[in-house]
């Protein structure tokens, strides 16, 4: 998870089961496809970013709209949300070599 504030309010980034459920419903492919299109070097729509954040928002925000993330993000600044996604997505998907086979870190 990735903690970030936004004026005084707490807010954590998290990409969970739930919320990897939640990105495959709205973009109807896998969370690994989404997270390896987020890398195209061509870019990703903003609507497709505000996604992709909104979805890592709902552990924390269940309630969240996208209306709302894109709230955060004007906030934050457009540039400062890719990172803090690819911190998110990197905690939520850990090497291979992070994890033995019986799953133990």
């Amino acid at each position: 998870e990735v903690s970030f504030k936004v004026d005084g309010s707490g807010y954590v980034l998290l990409y969970s089961v739930n919320a990897l459920c939640e990105l495959e419903d709205a973009f109807g492919k896998s969370a690994l496809v989404v997270a390896q299109e987020l890398d195209d070097p061509k870019g990703v729509s903003v609507k497709a970013l505000r996604t992709v954040f909104r979805c890592g928002l709902t552990d924390d925000r269940p309630e969240i709209t996208d209306i709302e993330a894109g709230a955060l993000i004007d906030k934050l600044g457009i540039e400062h949300v890719g990172p803090l996604i690819g911190q998110a997505f990197t905690a939520a998907f850990p090497g291979a070599e992070d994890v033995d086979i019986e799953g133990k870190s």
